[in-house]
């Protein structure tokens, strides 16, 4: 009876998340937008016919990023001006993040440094008490080879 069930919800599950003969709302007003995507070599930029805004996309870490630049509306909008403004912003976010890993690169570089001086500290005191233990053991030795 379960294996019943199971295969009536795997039956009703559309992995596509398609509309069907009947799309919504949401999903025709998506439809009808124009959006035109420009390449370059760093970004993709993304604008909307009618609209005031253009997004610049690029990835850092295997993560997007995105830069926005909106023009006012009472402002004559420049495609051009706004793919330049939205790739300088969505650079600075790029920059913003490398500074970020930088840092904790640093922090722990320092974490480190501060391991290592501590372990050469512990080996040259070892040196020392070996040298003392075998200058010792040679002092020891000759005296008793001049007392036979």
């Amino acid at each position: 009876m379960a294996e019943w069930f199971i295969a009536a919800v795997l039956k009703t599950v559309d992995p596509n998340r398609s509309d069907g003969s009947n799309p919504s709302e949401r999903a025709r007003k998506y439809k009808k937008r124009k959006i035109t995507m420009y390449k370059d070599i760093h970004y993709k930029y993304f604008h909307e016919s009618g609209d005031n805004k253009v997004i610049a996309v690029s990835t850092y870490a295997g993560k997007t990023v995105r830069g926005v630049a909106k023009c006012a509306p009472e402002d004559d909008f420049d495609l051009m001006a706004g793919m330049e403004l939205a790739a300088s912003r969505c650079n600075l976010k790029v920059a913003r993040k490398r500074l970020h890993r930088a840092v904790n690169k640093k922090v722990e570089a320092l974490g480190k440094l501060i391991e290592a001086k501590a372990y050469y500290s512990r080996m040259c005191a070892y040196y020392d008490d070996s040298l003392d233990a075998a200058n010792l053991a040679l002092r020891d030795l000759k005296a008793l080879e001049e007392s036979l």
